[in-house]
């Protein structure tokens, strides 16, 4: 009599194949996911490198590094015009010529008082990737300038007799992109108006490679602010750039300043990233951040990117965005701190 024979996996062997695709694909998963950041790390990093480029072009053909706020397509025989922050300076360095034509153009001025979307579309280079909170059906940007010192009301004010503390806000030392609105635009009178200063390379006494140009920032607003109804606000110097405040960690070195304040967890870079809460004074938020693991992408003012890392001190941030740091108005400390590559240049 033959018997018949039957051939297939038992209930143990079946659980244990199926054991060992859940883990390969546990394995699988958190690499594929790290893969995908890399690239958008990348993406990223290429986005910054066009920028500084754009930056170091801008500044070549111009002689002067662009304003965190100007003004473009003044109406003839009015004090009208347009105001736009940094990327609208570098749109025709980004591939942008028609949309800064359109911007320097005297007869859009209503189309950009009613926000006609012909000037404000949707730029993928000033995205990042890993920027999720940044929608492209909107203006948003990821990224920052340096817009230099913001001294704070209610805070330790460093003005002298002769001088405003919003004044020394504009001074070449303390920053790269200043404000460059005139004193009167669109019948009204600019907070703390710029008008003739001029920051140029060659007053870069602490490097080019050693100042930061743009970073990421996940409260960056959009690259068109400000807009008509708040030229007048200082706040658009920390909604369309990084800053730096007069604080300084406690027990930090160099040795603190006693006029200095704390610096608060949302200050440093990464600082709460995208949690970092938005119903304070939002100059608080005006840090590099990023939700690339662990580092901030930043462009420097001599065109290079690197990959700051979120553990660089206070004091060396404030050095990395006055380009002239023993001339700035930081923590009298911090003036005689001798910048190192290894503070910062970690990739």
């Amino acid at each position: 009599m033959r018997r018949c024979s039957r051939y297939g996996f038992t209930l143990v062997e079946l659980l244990v194949v199926i054991a060992i695709i859940g883990i390969l694909v546990g394995l699988l998963v958190p690499a594929v996911q790290m893969a995908r950041e890399a690239a958008r790390r990348i993406q990223c990093s290429n986005n910054l490198k066009q920028m500084g480029i754009a930056v170091v072009n801008f500044e070549t053909s111009k002689k002067r590094y662009p304003g965190y706020q100007e003004a473009f397509g003044s109406v003839p025989g009015s004090n009208n015009a347009k105001i736009g922050s940094w990327a609208v300076s570098l749109l025709p360095e980004i591939e942008q010529q028609p949309l800064r034509d359109a911007w320097d153009d005297s007869s859009t001025y209503q189309d950009w008082l009613n926000g006609n979307p012909n000037l404000y579309p949707y730029i993928s280079l000033l995205n990042c990737p890993s920027d999720n909170a940044h929608l492209e059906t909107i203006t948003f940007t990821s990224y920052a300038a340096n817009t230099g010192f913001v001294p704070t009301a209610g805070r330790r004010q460093i003005a002298s007799a002769n001088d405003s503390a919003w004044s020394l806000a504009n001074k070449y030392e303390n920053g790269v992109f200043v404000n460059l609105l005139p004193a009167s635009v669109n019948g009204v009178n600019v907070f703390a108006p710029g008008g003739s200063t001029r920051v140029t390379s060659d007053r870069m006494k602490d490097g080019l490679g050693s100042t930061i140009a743009i970073a990421e920032n996940l409260q960056a607003n959009s690259w068109t602010y400000p807009n008509n109804a708040n030229i007048a606000d200082p706040s658009s110097r920390w909604n369309v750039g990084i800053v730096w405040l007069f604080r300084q960690v406690p027990g930090a070195l160099p040795q603190n300043d006693p006029n200095a304040n704390p610096v608060l967890p949302m200050n440093l870079i990464n600082g709460e990233k995208q949690t970092a809460a938005v119903d304070i004074d939002l100059f608080e938020c005006g840090r590099p951040s990023s939700n690339h693991t662990g580092i901030v992408n930043v462009c420097m003012l001599d065109g290079t990117v690197i990959g700051l890392s979120e553990n660089v001190e206070y004091h060396v941030y404030q050095s990395l965005l006055t380009p002239f740091t023993k001339k700035s108005d930081v923590p009298a400390p911090v003036k005689n701190y001798v910048l190192q590559d290894g503070d910062f240049r970690l990739e």
